[in-house]
């Protein structure tokens, strides 16, 4: 199937949004997700206001969600194209601009509309996401660091027990603590 089918752009912003398709059909006003499976897999097509309720979603024009192609917005930056060969939800850190993705960032943040306070609590889930991978990232370097103490000192018990003989010739036992040492 082509990516450029409207079902499959659909399919796109949906996931791009992690939702599953029950929760992108409550999002729509739907009560079962079969309506988005049927608009998915081309079977059905979505009505005028599904259709720019799922571009509103998708933070992509009318236009885009219907031909693939986009035109620029009123800030200059061009909205995102769907082509064949790529998922606009994919990350390609080449075309990431940070200078743009500000600008756009700042206007969305001052608009004082819902779309305001939906990037601003995802601009901290994002943050805290990050934190925590960097969190996570020392954690394992430490828990690497003490596998490594461990081993040391499991060959270093292993040393003073070859070298420590108990009664009798045997090995000696190092948690025995009733002996004296002298």
């Amino acid at each position: 199937m082509s990516k450029n089918t409207l079902g499959e752009k659909i399919r796109y912003i949906r996931k791009g949004l992690n939702l599953n398709q029950l929760e992108f059909a409550k999002k729509l006003g739907f009560k079962s997700a079969t309506a988005i499976s049927k608009f998915e897999d081309n079977s059905r097509e979505p009505d005028k206001n599904n259709l720019i309720d799922i571009a509103k979603m998708g933070n992509i024009s009318l236009d885009e969600l219907l031909t693939g192609e986009y035109k620029e917005n009123q800030t200059g930056a061009a909205t995102h194209i769907i082509k064949d060969t790529e998922n606009p939800y994919e990350p390609n850190i080449d075309k990431i601009k940070i200078s743009e993705d500000l600008i756009l960032t700042t206007r969305v943040l001052e608009s004082n509309t819902l779309y305001a306070t939906a990037l601003h609590l995802n601009i901290r889930s994002f943050s805290q996401a990050v934190e925590a991978k960097e969190r996570i990232s020392i954690v394992e370097t430490n828990q690497l660091t003490m596998q490594v103490e461990i081993k040391d000192l499991r060959k270093e018990v292993n040393r003073l027990k070859a070298t420590y003989e108990g009664p009798g010739g045997k090995d000696g036992d190092l948690t025995n603590t009733d002996k004296k040492v002298i």
